[in-house]
């Protein structure tokens, strides 16, 4: 005899010769997106999968530059984060934004981010307010990232509250943050002074 079945996440039903809107394609599109967030989250887990090593880039005029270097990673809400290319980084220009004077550590993170673009021209909509002007759209998402400089690191999750131990591993709990954390730096004294390897730490701050 069948059970009942408990409601889970839904998804557009398509029939033949029935309507198809952009509310149908979007949602389905989204109940995809979810599914493979989930299963990158809980199953492999999130973090650094490899690369995005951060190190000194050796400007003499930008001595508290870094570079991050090319890698991937999965966002701790399971997004996807490819990095394709060496992206550089200058602690100083967000020095600024330190809750102190003269910071001693700074927090390097990733997460993923979207951007559109591929604008289209349509004609407005019969709004009735006397506007003429074509209306850009644009048709096309695509996935990046944003390379952020922290002053305190990234919140840790949520502390599990499981009911069912004694039992399977339980499911990871959806951090806070969606930070990605790279390194942490000690930062020198003197703005003069270039950032170096041995500033710079990837394990000892918990990155990844």
């Amino acid at each position: 005899m069948d059970g009942p079945v408990f409601p889970g996440p839904d998804r557009p039903l398509l029939e033949a010769e029935g309507p198809l809107t952009a509310g149908h394609l979007l949602g389905e599109q989204e109940h995809r997106r979810q599914r493979l967030r989930r299963h990158l989250r809980r199953l492999h887990g999130w973090g650094v999968v490899c690369g995005l090593t951060v190190v000194p880039a050796g400007d003499v005029e930008h001595r508290w530059s870094v570079i991050v270097c090319p890698g991937y990673a999965i966002g701790p809400h399971g997004d996807e984060i490819f990095v394709g290319g060496a992206v550089t980084i200058d602690i100083q220009e967000n020095a600024w934004k330190a809750p102190t004077l003269h910071p001693v550590r700074t927090y390097v993170a990733i997460r993923h981010a979207e951007t559109t673009l591929a604008p289209t021209w349509r004609p407005p909509g019969a709004c009735g307010c006397g506007c003429g002007d074509i209306e850009p759209r644009h048709s096309r998402i695509r996935d990046g990232f944003t390379i952020d400089v922290l002053w305190e690191p990234p919140p840790k999750p949520p502390a599990e509250d499981d009911l069912c131990r004694p039992g399977r591993r339980p499911c990871p709990l959806c951090p806070p943050s969606p930070h990605v954390l790279l390194a942490c730096i000690d930062l020198p004294d003197d703005e003069a002074v270039a950032i170096t390897h041995d500033r710079i730490h990837l394990h000892e701050c918990g990155a990844g």
